[in-house]
């Protein structure tokens, strides 16, 4: 079986393409290419794993390469999402009581970090956003998924909280 990755491009620039032509193109438009563009690259990433535990021989290495470049990336992009996500909260009125929250246990959050206690971390983060009543982001979520290392999870959660503690700026826009 072969697939055609050039005609699925085209496809999807086309459609893209005609919704702005049209003045149809909407935000959760975006947003539904963009969260399934995300979700694409963590099922590549859970094949390219599969795929290295069965491979033999040259191939497995071959293989096993690819798949670290590529979780190193995912874990890049979600580095950056993180603090942007961090910022974006804190910029936003509706997630005031979350920030300060956030920020006034900011002390105790890093220490669990520093840690590596995900259970606690997770506890006390997610316990701020449902006692003011605020949906937990998806990405928040992802972050305390355990396929990650614990040095990955630190990682992520200091990135949160740059976004929500720091200054911020343009380029976190």
């Amino acid at each position: 079986m072969n697939f055609d990755f050039e005609s699925w491009k085209k496809q999807l620039r086309e459609y893209l393409y005609n919704q702005i032509g049209s003045n149809t193109i909407s935000y959760e438009t975006f947003k539904d290419v963009i969260n399934t563009y995300g979700e694409l690259g963590s099922e590549l990433q859970q094949i390219l794993e599969y795929a290295y535990k069965n491979a033999k021989g040259r191939e497995k290495d071959n293989i096993y390469k690819l798949y670290k470049n590529f979780s190193y990336q995912n874990a890049s992009d979600m580095v950056n999402n993180l603090s942007k996500l961090g910022y974006a909260l804190k910029k936003n009125e509706n997630y005031e009581k979350v920030v300060s929250a956030l920020q006034d246990q900011a002390y105790r959050i890093i220490e669990k970090i520093r840690h590596a206690q995900r259970s606690e971390v997770q506890y006390m983060i997610f316990r701020i956003f449902i006692v003011n009543k605020k949906e937990i982001p998806p990405l928040l979520s992802k972050a305390f998924n355990p396929i990650y290392s614990d040095e990955l999870f630190k990682t992520f959660i200091y990135s949160f909280l740059s976004g929500i503690l720091g200054k911020g700026g343009e380029e976190n826009e």
